[in-house]
């Protein structure tokens, strides 16, 4: 009983990345970037919401902000020029996008969500 449930625990650990890479959900994910308008810099939408351009592997990766009361009070931050942050919250894919549901964003200049990092 204890070994099939330490073979079940050790091959969820080790199924885990391929899952992120899958588009699966993946809570507490903290992004550092460059928050942009959907509207007003990326000519995307056709409302403005937030953008967060993020290096990883040497790529550029783009998570598009859902829709929530976090988002909404950051959002005239980035509206009108790119700024540095730094973000947490839930990423998924959903239509061939990143989508990340916002728990906190603050400039970069800012360290509270520097010090809550792994």
């Amino acid at each position: 009983m204890k070994t099939t449930f330490l073979v079940a625990v050790l091959s969820a650990a080790a199924l885990f990345p391929s899952a992120h890479a899958r588009g699966a959900l993946v809570v507490g994910e903290v992004i550092h970037g460059e928050a942009l308008c959907a509207r007003c810099q990326l000519k995307e939408a056709g409302q403005c919401g937030i953008v967060i351009r993020a290096v990883e592997s040497g790529t550029n990766v783009q998570y598009y902000a859902t829709t929530n009361r976090v988002a909404a009070k950051f959002q005239a931050k980035s509206c009108q020029s790119p700024v540095k942050v730094w973000a947490k919250g839930t990423v998924r894919e959903r239509d061939g996008k990143n989508q990340i549901t916002l728990k906190i964003i603050d400039l970069e200049t800012n360290d509270k969500l520097k010090l809550n990092t792994p």
